[in-house]
């Protein structure tokens, strides 16, 4: 049998676990938006460049991008470390916003503007411009494979 102590001991220990788990979820949010962007970059890098993509994308670059995206993200979504716990809803722990008004503003600028908005206008753009670059190669490979097919008939 688990005595009262016991029991109050393990119930404040999953609830500690609980309240950690909500902020890292809260925090961590941001970062895999920038990482997909990282990559995106670096495939339209790979893209528009690519007889120097071996000499602009290293993985040295890609540690030290990969790393200041994590320390960037981790200081901006800092907030919900302090404005995140656990509080009982129907006898079962769950997350919740202590500050309802400072987490709405937090919710706003970080989450809205650069979770979505941001990584989202990048994502297009460099989508457009990978599309652009991969249409106009196939439009110079069509018209030198025809001058290659011409020459070849005509001589």
């Amino acid at each position: 049998m688990v005595s009262l102590r016991q029991q109050s001991f393990l119930t404040s220990s999953v609830e500690k676990t609980l309240v950690t788990v909500c902020r890292l979820v809260c925090s961590c949010k941001l970062l895999s938006a920038w990482i997909t962007v990282a990559i995106t970059v670096e495939r339209l890098i790979a893209v528009v460049h690519p007889l120097k993509v071996a000499t602009l994308s290293t993985t040295r670059r890609a540690r030290l991008v990969i790393v200041s995206l994590t320390l960037l993200c981790l200081i901006l979504a800092a907030f919900p470390l302090w404005t995140v716990g656990s509080a009982p809803f129907e006898g079962v722990p769950t997350c919740v916003k202590l500050e309802q008004t400072s987490y709405k503003s937090w919710l706003i600028v970080v989450v809205v503007v650069l979770t979505l908005t941001l990584p989202c206008s990048v994502l297009i753009v460099c989508t457009v411009v990978i599309v652009f670059f991969l249409s106009r190669s196939h439009h110079f490979r069509t018209e030198a494979s025809l001058c290659r097919i011409l020459s070849r008939i005509l001589s």
